[in-house]
């Protein structure tokens, strides 16, 4: 109970901000926002365009969130990312329950919550925190079900494949591996623990399987298939070892930054390791992180999975060394600060360095007001995801090339807006057969345009044939 309520109070305050938005949140945003509208809760869009990259466990979560409260916003939109960080925090206290006891598993929850990279997260409309919380499920139904005791558990074992399909449909086979990982790890050096049986992974595999199906198989009767290969054959699975990326100990100092402030904790967690020479915790971190590294593509958000397992450890050392080192109420007093940092934060500090709204919200409105309430606009690139969301009755059609334009136009008929950054005003100009530099603008007979900061807005005057 005291988890979920310092979770509520750290992480409800200023949630519905709309001064710091992070990449590709308003696009989840507003794909809840269209599957809401369209009732179909299996294949996800986007402006009306299937959208591969994610399924939709989050955008489902979020949809059916909007439809209850019969609007949309960016608040609502982040509402399971905040449920799915507790439900993850108390997950691992009974993770920590089960290893080391109750001091180390609150230590570790509290902690978690206050962790720099896990509580951003725990705000951001994103289906990363889904994915780490069901991998904390699948881990401690794990740690229950492996426990030697007279009769079997089958029934947590069964929670372990349920947070493992969860996870691995939100975000990919890192949901299936990591907690993988972690029922191997585990039971090492515990006596309390064991292996699973064959019948459990049996157990395991079927529940997977079925939870997967959910999703699976109506994905698949929607188009025979197609979407589901899309999403398969996608270019964020791409694992080409010719592509470039960051150094294989890139994460090493986004740790210690996503990690504050329980990254000053660390020195006991060595020094405990030391004196142990094993720790479940810091082993499973290591082998995540060094699975990541392994990754071509590597991202900061990819890290929020290793952070409740150093909490973990973190939170162990602090117990093996409260006594000697008078440590408990230091690392109390630090996880204290560390809850109230995002409410002083996005209510006291943030207004003052950003007093106005994010960039993208901030080019949507004034198209919008440009626009009208029943114009037509189309949006070069990612523009129209933040222009569609804050609409009401405009229409939004995106475009990416010279091709898309010219067909947009014709369907949209004159006059159409046509929002657009610098660099793609030749598109423009090609489109409409008009001759123009980036810094010029086009003739009144074929267009008006308006400058919006670093995006413009034209109104196309003439039709197309």
């Amino acid at each position: 109970m005291w988890i979920a309520v310092a979770g509520l109070l750290s992480l409800l305050p200023f949630l519905g901000q709309t001064r710091d938005l992070a990449s590709r949140e308003v696009r989840h945003a507003q794909i809840a926002r269209e599957m809401a509208a369209s009732g179909d809760f299996v294949v996800p869009t986007v402006l009306g365009r299937e959208y591969p990259d994610k399924p939709p466990v989050m955008h489902a979560a979020v949809a059916m969130i909007y439809k209850i409260a019969g609007r949309h916003s960016m608040g609502l939109a982040r509402l399971p990312s905040v449920v799915a960080a507790i439900l993850g925090a108390m997950a691992l206290y009974g993770i920590g329950l089960a290893l080391d006891g109750r001091r180390t598993g609150l230590v570790a929850a509290f902690g978690l919550l206050g962790v720099a990279g896990y509580a951003h997260m725990a705000r951001v409309a994103r289906p990363d925190m889904i994915y780490t919380a069901a991998i904390l499920v699948s881990c401690f139904g794990f740690v229950r079900g492996l426990r030697r005791l007279p009769r079997r558990q089958p029934l947590w074992i069964a929670l372990a494949g349920f947070g493992c399909a969860v996870a691995t449909v939100s975000k990919g086979p890192l949901g299936l591996i990591f907690p993988l990982m972690f029922a191997g790890l585990a039971p090492v050096r515990r006596l309390d623990l064991r292996w699973p049986r064959r019948s459990e992974w049996a157990l395991f595999a079927a529940v997977v399987m079925a939870t997967a199906a959910v999703w699976v198989v109506p994905a698949y009767m929607h188009d025979d298939g197609a979407y589901l290969k899309s999403v398969i054959t996608q270019p964020d699975l791409d694992l080409d070892p010719e592509t470039r990326g960051h150094p294989f100990w890139w994460y090493l100092p986004q740790i210690v930054g996503g990690f504050l402030p329980l990254t000053l904790l660390l020195p006991l967690v060595a020094m405990d390791l030391r004196e142990r020479r094993y720790l479940a915790a810091v082993l499973m971190a290591t082998a995540m992180v060094v699975v990541l590294s392994c990754l071509t593509k590597k991202r900061v958000h990819y890290l929020l999975p290793v952070y409740p397992f150093l909490a973990l450890a973190a939170a162990e050392a602090v117990h093996r060394f409260s006594e000697r080192l008078a440590m408990l109420r230091w690392a109390q007093g630090l996880i204290a600060l560390s809850l109230v940092g995002g409410p002083v934060y996005y209510g006291l500090i943030q207004p003052r360095l950003q007093p106005g709204e994010d960039p993208q919200f901030e080019y949507a409105r004034k198209v919008l007001q440009c626009v009208g309430p029943e114009g037509r606009v189309l949006c070069y690139g990612t523009v129209g995801e933040a222009v569609a969301f804050l609409a009401e009755k405009q229409t939004v059609t995106p475009w990416a090339t010279t091709g898309d334009l010219q067909n947009a136009l014709r369907q949209a008929g004159s006059p159409a807006w046509v929002a657009l950054p610098d660099e793609a005003i030749g598109e423009l100009a090609k489109a409409i057969n008009a001759d123009a530099r980036p810094q010029d603008a086009f003739p009144d007979e074929v267009a008006d345009g308006r400058k919006l900061n670093r995006l413009h807005l034209y109104r196309v005057t003439h039709n197309l044939r």
